[in-house]
């Protein structure tokens, strides 16, 4: 790389860094976003939080999850996935409940992304939930199945089992867990 360029990267990462998106100068520009009338402010500002690796950020992005705006709740979810935020596990198993498949549908994905053991049992909880609401007819996945879809690859992230939406198979598996975790 010349000066020029490396000279550009470093603007660049400079001014990155001055608007908002890192650091606590981020997380106080992003929690005065996050609390803005507009939607999609909100939204912007729980996609910038993703790479914001602060506590702060974390905590802002956990209330975002009871946004009003069900694209602002799934953007949340989302962005504690990819940062992996173990602390956040607790409310992405809550948002498994949200009224909103989608939103339902990316706390199921970024539970799977973390990794939480205690996501296990609420995931299969989901599955048989979405299942026995499954409407008759068809369908596509944009109307039904993003939540089970998701749940189904979380719990096969999180344990190498691949039975899929076989939930009595999840079950047993479960049961079968829980015994070994009283043996040891």
């Amino acid at each position: 790389m010349n000066v020029p360029q490396t000279l550009c990267c470093l603007v660049g990462c400079l001014a990155f860094l001055m608007s908002g998106c890192g650091g606590e100068r981020g997380s106080t520009v992003t929690r005065q976003q996050l609390t803005s009338t507009d939607p999609a402010v909100r939204y912007r500002a729980a996609e910038e939080l993703s790479i914001n690796q602060s506590i702060e950020a974390t905590r802002l992005l956990i209330a975002a999850l009871s946004d009003t705006d069900r694209g602002v709740r799934i953007r949340a979810a989302e962005s504690l996935g990819r940062r992996k935020a173990k602390e956040a596990t607790a409310a992405l198993i809550a948002a498994l409940r949200d009224p909103e498949m989608g939103v339902r549908a990316q706390a199921a994905g970024a539970l799977g992304e973390i990794g939480a053991e205690a996501a296990v049992r609420p995931l299969v909880a989901l599955l048989e939930d979405s299942l026995a609401k499954k409407p008759k007819g068809p369908y596509t996945t944009w109307e039904w199945g993003q939540d089970v879809d998701a749940a189904a690859f979380a719990l096969k992230q999180m344990t190498g089992e691949g039975f899929a939406f076989d939930t009595s198979k999840w079950e047993k598996w479960l049961a079968e867990a829980k015994t070994e975790m009283k043996n040891r």
